[in-house]
């Protein structure tokens, strides 16, 4: 998100110019947000607005769009596994995608 479509959610609800700052910070940093701008973002109607609007706006990029409630998997769609992965256990699995090294994440 831009720094000018931000700017522009925040002028369309109202936000006081004082927490700009504040909102920018928690959209291109990551930081978390004051004791005081949590507090207006959680009780304050155009705060919580400009809130779900940014919100919205950030989750465009991730969008996923489910089918729709009276979607059918095709008659034809096979849920077998292929015959060379129903040999595998947990553990080949994630030395085949880790290539046997340890994931970062740990």
């Amino acid at each position: 998100m831009t720094t000018r479509r931000l700017h522009a959610i925040l002028r369309r609800h109202e936000i006081d110019p004082k927490f700009w700052p504040e909102f920018r910070a928690m959209v291109e940093l990551g930081l978390l947000p004051s004791k005081e701008l949590l507090t207006c973002m959680n009780r304050v109607a155009n705060f919580r607005a400009a809130r779900s609007e940014i919100v919205a706006e950030l989750s465009k990029a991730s969008a996923h769009e489910f089918p729709p409630d009276d979607y059918e998997v095709p008659a034809d769609y096979d849920f077998n596994m292929p015959a060379e992965y129903e040999s595998l256990t947990p553990e080949d699995v994630v030395l085949a995608t880790s290539a046997g090294a340890p994931s970062a994440a740990r």
